[in-house]
């Protein structure tokens, strides 16, 4: 990446590599709640830029920037480059601290003029990255003091947003825009500059705090949420530098929308509530920490659609696409108060609801929920299937921007197999597949709620569109399913990955799931990286696309959940072998939003702007751990199914406080030669099923 970025809660900082905010068109920024509280915050020595030594943000929660120094004069002596040595590390708790950290290693003494160019603009997020123009009406305002500067923007939404910058120690000069510090260090001798820097929203003072107490709080935080995880240790380092780094991610990606922790899509631009990305990712880490599926829940039922809004694409029932809180949504200059152009978010809440319940037999949160869960399948039958045909579609909003409102949502990934983009509605494969395994899911927890008849219904129509699918979808002639179906109920004959989706969610008829797995790992769709968003051999094919040829590692991970819960357990190890060798090549074994598609043999092609992290990618790996223990949790009868199959190069896993309800799982499993074992580490009431 050409950017740092870190992020805490709900403010984030992208800066280029030297640690500065540069004013130009890159998006860099501090940022808070959609809106760039800083523009410019650029540091020079002696009027010249530092030498970039190192940049580092392994730890995630602080960047440590190594610098030194050009060549410069003091007091009329020539002070060599690199012999000054300056640090920058910065992190987040509720406001931004930053420490810069001066070495001289001369034997002399010398002058620094340290001094930091600042600036605020205060522009949504949404026009940063184009997506619609935005006519700031007011000024922005400048406070001076003697050893801070505050910048001021009363927003069209009467919102007045602040940016506080306080110094410490106390400047040489503060005056617009600047900050400057005159500097003499002894030979050998070290000093310190701190910057604390606060986005306010509301006229509330937020607390600076000594800046290694509010560290160590920071750090005391990723350690309590280590410990409130599942401890997972493997016999393979690569799978467990892959797991340490998701773990960390997950924790970055955190923040809180009034109902718990909610994991935010991807940064930089997009730390925001999704209400898709956010329900795969809470699917996906179940075996990390299942109270996060929990808060997502709430937090998305909170928003939950009301009526008949078609300016945003709002039904009554309907789970949102995205909520952004910039001056752009809250003054409708677009439609993210929330945004719900999605087809696929109300059913993917509803199999969150029933895995939730399976793993924790929390049976008080589904009746709390049980009126969003009762309007989201009202939303299903009654505005999701729009033409009474029995499967959901979407129709394109393209004068709000979403053209295809699926996860695949680029303009152009609708594609016949002769390569021409179908027009909508559209009834897109795993929608369906998320439909059926919703209310088949739901339908016994119902049950247990006294809904006997909704719970009947449920069970009787999951079987008719099951059978409604293999009727419409199946292509005979290319022994695969549908992509989609379009605007004309012609079938979408493209080979994709959007099948394996249907896997994952049971809708795939027994007898076909061999020739479904089959394609799937077949040439043209595995590129020995991952399994490709569409086969090499349509028209519609290009590698570097977003959704045409692409792999995307939480696209994967669902595939290999499916392949493994039809028992092609070989397929689902190839692919997970593919992907731990791809995060190989990846910086601290991050796996990226998504990578081209290339055959393995040209190696690992970046996709140019790829978040990272991102969060179903770093989800991912825990789905397919779970699929490699055969992982299946049936908490309300106490019983837990077992059935690990191991890829190459691990033989043992460990499972350390894996929590289930009111009770916690440790156990082991370890296989040799060809036989695989599974032992219980400590007593448990729960009844362990090893098939």
């Amino acid at each position: 990446m050409d950017y740092l970025t870190v992020k805490e809660g709900n403010i984030f900082i992208v800066s280029d590599q030297l640690g500065n905010i540069r004013a130009d068109d890159k998006g860099y920024g501090l940022y808070t709640f959609d809106t760039r509280f800083l523009n410019k915050l650029e540091l020079t020595i002696n009027d010249r830029a530092p030498i970039l030594l190192s940049a580092a943000e392994e730890e995630n929660y602080i960047n440590q920037i190594h610098l030194a120094n050009q060549e410069f004069e003091s007091h009329g002596q020539q002070v060599a480059k690199e012999t000054v040595g300056i640090k920058r590390s910065r992190f987040i708790n509720e406001l931004l601290y930053e420490k810069i950290e001066l070495n001289n290693y001369n034997n002399f003494s010398v002058e620094l003029e340290l001094e930091f160019k600042v600036g605020a603009d205060y522009k949504d997020i949404l026009d940063i990255r184009d997506f619609a123009d935005m006519e700031y009406t007011n000024e922005v305002g400048l406070e001076e003091k003697e050893d801070r500067l505050t910048f001021s923007y009363q927003g069209s939404d009467d919102i007045t947003r602040r940016t506080k910058i306080a110094c410490q120690p106390k400047p040489l000069e503060i005056s617009k825009e600047r900050i400057k510090y005159n500097l003499t260090l002894s030979a050998k001798e070290s000093k310190e500059v701190y910057l604390y820097i606060t986005p306010e929203l509301k006229e509330e003072e937020i607390e600076i705090k000594d800046y290694d107490l509010a560290l160590e709080e920071l750090k005391e935080s990723y350690q309590n949420w280590e410990v409130q995880g599942t401890e997972i240790k493997t016999d393979n380092q690569e799978f467990n530098q892959l797991l340490k780094r998701s773990n960390l991610d997950l924790r970055t990606l955190m923040a809180d929308f009034g109902q718990g922790d909610f994991p935010v899509a991807g940064i930089p631009w997009y730390v925001c509530p999704f209400g898709r990305d956010g329900l795969i990712t809470a699917l996906q880490m179940m075996l990390l920490n299942p109270e996060i599926a929990k808060s997502t829940l709430r937090t998305l039922a909170q928003y939950q659609g009301q009526e008949v809004n078609p300016s945003r694409d709002e039904e009554p029932g309907k789970i949102f696409h995205e909520l952004r809180f910039g001056e752009m949504a809250n003054t409708g200059v677009t439609p993210h108060d929330p945004y719900y152009g999605t087809a696929d978010a109300t059913p993917l809440f509803l199999i969150l609801v029933a895995k939730y319940y399976r793993w924790t037999s929390d049976l008080s949160l589904v009746k709390e929920l049980l009126p969003a869960i009762k309007k989201a399948l009202h939303w299903i039958d009654e505005y999701g299937d729009q033409d009474g045909d029995g499967f959901i579609e979407y129709e394109a909003s393209p004068e709000l921007g979403y053209e295809v409102q699926v996860w695949k949502d680029s303009q152009d990934s609708m594609r016949h197999e002769y390569g021409a983009i179908a027009n909508s509605p559209m009834a897109v494969s795993e929608v369906q597949g998320y439909a059926y395994r919703a209310k088949k899911d739901l339908a016994p927890i119902l049950e247990q709620l006294d809904e006997v008849e909704l719970s009947r219904q449920l069970e009787q129509e999951a079987q008719e569109l099951k059978a409604n699918f293999e009727a419409k979808f199946w292509l005979e002639k290319r022994e695969f399913y549908a992509l989609a179906l379009d605007q004309n109920k012609d079938p979408l004959a493209s080979i994709t990955s959007d099948i394996g989706h249907c896997l994952w969610s049971g809708i795939i008829a027994d007898d076909k799931a061999q020739q479904v797995v089959d394609r799937l790992v077949a040439d043209d769709m595995s590129s020995g990286y991952g399994i490709r968003t569409m086969s090499k051999e349509d028209e519609g094919y290009n590698p570097i696309s977003y959704h045409n040829g692409s792999v995307w590692p939480h696209d994967n991970s669902l595939i290999v959940a499916g392949m493994k819960s039809y028992g092609y357990s070989h397929a689902a190890n190839q692919i997970t072998n593919e992907l731990l060798s791809a995060s190989k090549n990846f910086e601290y074994y991050r796996l990226p939003e998504l990578y081209c598609g290339f055959d393995k043999k040209e190696g690992i092609v970046d996709y140019p702007i790829a978040c990272s992290p991102q969060a179903w990618a770093a989800a991912t790996p825990y789905l397919l751990l779970e699929a490699i223990l055969g992982l299946n949790v049936n908490l309300p009868e106490n019983k837990v199914y077992l059935d690990p199959t191991l890829p190459d190069n691990l033989t043992t896993i460990e499972i350390r406080g894996l929590t289930l309800g009111t009770q916690q799982l440790d156990f082991k499993v370890v296989q040799k030669n060809e036989e695989i074992g599974v032992s219980l580490l400590s007593d448990s009431e729960l009844e362990i099923i090893i098939k």
